[in-house]
């Protein structure tokens, strides 16, 4: 089962790695399902984190991102510091257009990982999309201070 679950893993992987990521998707599912099955997902905490990461980051490629944050957040209740997950889950967030919460996985993943450079990328494009934001607030609030629409 554990031979099974780790070749899964290896196919998810190499599928990816070549942009295919339908059969990845099938693959890190049929190896969690595995582990599931055979009760190891309770003594291998760190291997179904590894295909639960896996998964994100398929299901972000598909850009399925609802699906891709659930798993994220799966991990995170696992591991409230997964600085990936977080990461991940804060991407997600910004696809959704969700800034607020993505920011606030991303600061958390960036103080996880101060070195990231592709984190505090995303939470400085972040940062610019909720500056615009507050900006548009302020030019609509000065053009329209009572609030009267047409």
């Amino acid at each position: 089962c554990l031979e099974r679950a780790s070749w899964l893993y290896g196919l998810a992987t190499k599928c990816g790695q070549v942009g295919d990521w339908g059969v990845s998707l099938d693959a890190v599912d049929e190896a969690i399902l595995e582990l599931e099955d055979s009760g190891l997902d309770d003594e291998l905490p760190d291997t179904v984190e590894d295909l639960l990461l896996l998964r994100a980051g398929v299901l972000l490629n598909l850009e399925r991102f609802d699906a891709a944050a659930r798993t994220c957040s799966a991990i995170i209740a696992r591991d409230p510091e997964h600085a990936e997950a977080l990461s991940r889950r804060g991407l997600c967030g910004a696809f959704q257009g969700n800034y607020e919460e993505a920011r606030a996985d991303l600061a958390c993943a960036a103080s996880l990982l101060p070195d990231s450079h592709p984190v505090h990328e995303a939470m400085r494009d972040v940062d610019k999309i909720l500056e615009a934001r507050k900006q548009e607030v302020q030019i609509h609030a000065a053009l329209n201070p009572r609030g009267v629409y047409p």
